[in-house]
């Protein structure tokens, strides 16, 4: 029953190796999603942003494909589409990291974009903080939280998370990895404080109109929850949010990871559908 359901869904975030943090090609990502029998796959790799000298450009220019590489990654990508689309639908998009006050430097080259591509995922990877932006990964958080303070941190994204919602310049369809700034670690004395947080997103989330990701990567990770957990899942169905399932995959192997798992933790829920999107439309399936 459960194998008959992935055929219909799709896992609408993947890497591959022009970010930096990830490996394989893109073949390889529809390859095993085929192979694990998902109808959907989407190509999500992150778009390039230019960092100017002051912004901590050692660190930020590590996580995304490079602007001389867009093109090639869309036109494989859709020479992909084509290659395979007798076996598996392949949607094209990016995941597009906020930064406040720098939409204007990158989202005109998306929008030229803009027939090209299925869906975007926003996502918030990073904070600013003395007016440097420094990434969330690992080591970087730690010394955030060790030098300004958890909830200093954690507010800070969350207000990112807020203004991408807002701004009438930063364009998506997907919010991607909404509680991200756990990033692997559960602080229970966070916990209370995140959930408001986010409690307070959820209506400019609805007015939005756009979809919330499931994504599975912080059940591989030393969280063992998703992203975002049950307790904003639970939220999420309370005001009817569409909701889209993720890996977050940076390795071919793990797409589609956890699926069958999430999928019987949203029925529970009460979710009765879930959605994808092709050419910036939002497509809902029933999971039954």
């Amino acid at each position: 029953m459960m194998s008959s359901i992935l055929k219909k869904v799709g896992d609408f975030h993947t890497h591959n190796y022009r970010c930096n943090h990830a490996t394989g090609n893109l073949d390889e990502y529809i390859y095993n999603a085929y192979k694990k029998s998902i109808g959907t796959i989407g190509l999500s790799d992150h778009f390039p942003i230019d960092y100017s000298k002051s912004d901590n450009t050692l660190r930020l220019k590590q996580f995304a494909m490079k602007n001389e590489e867009v093109n090639s990654y869309l036109a494989e990508a859709e020479l992909l589409r084509q290659k395979h689309k007798q076996n598996i639908n392949v949607r094209i998009g990016f995941e597009v990291g906020y930064l406040a006050g720098k939409e204007d430097k990158y989202f005109p080259r998306i929008e030229e974009l803009n027939g090209s591509i299925d869906y975007l995922i926003g996502s918030v990877h990073t904070v600013k903080l003395k007016n440097r932006y420094w990434s969330l990964k690992n080591g970087d958080l730690k010394h955030l939280i060790k030098k300004y303070g958890s909830k200093r941190v954690y507010s800070q994204y969350f207000d990112n998370v807020n203004k991408m919602l807002l701004s009438e310049n930063f364009d998506l369809d997907i919010i991607g990895h909404l509680d991200y700034i756990k990033n692997g670690s559960e602080n229970s004395n966070l916990n209370n404080f995140i959930l408001k947080e986010i409690g307070n997103l959820i209506p400019y989330i609805k007015e939005r109109g756009v979809a919330v990701e499931i994504n599975t990567q912080g059940l591989r990770n030393c969280y063992k929850k998703l992203y975002p957990c049950k307790k904003v899942v639970e939220k999420l169905f309370e005001y009817n949010i569409p909701i889209v399932l993720s890996s977050d995959a940076h390795n071919p192997k793990d797409v589609g990871y956890g699926f069958e798992r999430v999928l019987s933790l949203i029925k529970k829920i009460g979710y009765d559908s879930i959605v994808g999107f092709e050419k910036r439309k939002m497509i809902y399936t029933a999971l039954n």
